[in-house]
């Protein structure tokens, strides 16, 4: 898996709005896959991926976190190279797409 992440920070923002807002405007050619549940205006912290198809491992996962004055974002992007192989699951199950964990 090949990743790059990157930062920034939303002056003023909350962390329900921006998950809220990340969910309803997916990255171009991408959509919407986990995290974009009802969360409260406290919230912490949050979690959302945006991926090309269910079920897929590549994507971008979204965290969202509170500030004092806002929210800070961190998006990290993962593809799998076409040379690449993945392993199976050492408990026979399916590992969980972006944002999911």
């Amino acid at each position: 898996m090949e990743e790059k992440t990157e930062y920034w920070t939303l002056p003023g923002a909350t962390v329900s709005s921006t998950v809220q807002w990340l969910a309803d405007h997916p990255t171009s050619g991408l959509i919407t896959s986990a995290g974009a549940g009802n969360l409260s205006e406290d919230a912490n912290i949050a979690m959302l991926g945006h991926v090309p198809s269910r079920n897929s491992f590549e994507g971008i996962v979204f965290t969202v976190a509170r500030m004092t004055d806002g929210v800070a974002i961190k998006a990290t992007a993962g593809a799998v190279p076409e040379q690449a192989t993945c392993p199976t699951s050492p408990s026979g199950g399916t590992f969980g797409g972006p944002g999911e964990g």
